[in-house]
């Protein structure tokens, strides 16, 4: 009995082992790596550089936010005024960290399926403290498609998981 159980632990010890690596010491993959540069991005307010990660849906969704950033004019008195919607760092903060945890990836060499979470921690404005007290979930699901050798985000959701 002794033998069995010896072999028992051995095999936990080496699956055990087998998923600590994958979690925490495998590199990501290239399209993984191609999602975490769109998703920070978009996090960061560098729309520019989401555009260049994405194709298809996923620009327009850069597209879509930034026209909702987008200013317009009024005219009052005869005087042309703009008017431009705050931004989320002028509201909620400049971004302190973004923290990312794979939940599922799938696909081949062409397309790759990812589920993960982002974490994003905004430090308020007024707020001196360096301590994340506010962090925000949310769930995305993304599909990343290569185009020429290079991984570009083509869907991509977001899902916020950390109630308002």
């Amino acid at each position: 009995m002794g033998k069995i159980a010896g072999i028992i632990f051995f095999i936990a010890v080496a699956v055990g082992g087998w998923f600590g690596y994958q979690k925490y010491f495998a590199p990501p993959s290239p399209a993984y790596l191609a999602y975490q540069q769109y998703a920070e991005a978009l996090a960061r307010e560098q729309y520019d550089k989401a555009e260049t990660l994405a194709m298809g849906p996923a620009r327009e969704t850069v597209a879509s936010l930034r026209q909702g950033m987008a200013g317009s004019t009024i005219n009052v008195y005869g005087r042309s005024l703009e008017m431009r919607p705050p931004s989320l760092a002028s509201i909620a903060g400049e971004v302190h960290s973004i923290k990312w945890d794979k939940q599922s990836e799938s696909g081949d060499d062409a397309r790759v399926a990812l589920v993960a979470t982002e974490t994003v921690c905004r430090i308020p404005p007024g707020v001196s403290s360096v301590l994340c007290k506010w962090p925000v979930a949310l769930r995305h699901d993304v599909e990343v498609q290569n185009e020429g050798g290079a991984w570009k985000v083509s869907s991509f959701k977001e899902t916020r998981i950390t109630p308002q």
